[in-house]
């Protein structure tokens, strides 16, 4: 089962999507139905606040975010 969930952070919302094997893929609304996986080789995420911690991890990553 997937779950979807927001983060908010520096004025910004940002969509996530827990998969059914605990990946995390960011929601990208500029293309409709894109999803964006920054290579979580190991899934098992198994709730949503570990969900919310890895995905804001993926944000600084990806320099979405800066510290």
């Amino acid at each position: 089962m997937t779950q979807e969930f927001k983060i908010n952070e520096k004025d910004m919302e940002y969509e996530f999507e827990l998969d059914a094997n605990g990946f995390i893929w960011l929601l990208n609304n500029e293309f409709q139905g894109s999803r964006i996986n920054l290579g979580q080789e190991y899934g098992n995420i198994k709730n949503l606040n570990s969900a919310k911690e890895n995905a804001r991890e993926m944000l600084y990553t990806m320099n979405i975010l800066n510290k």
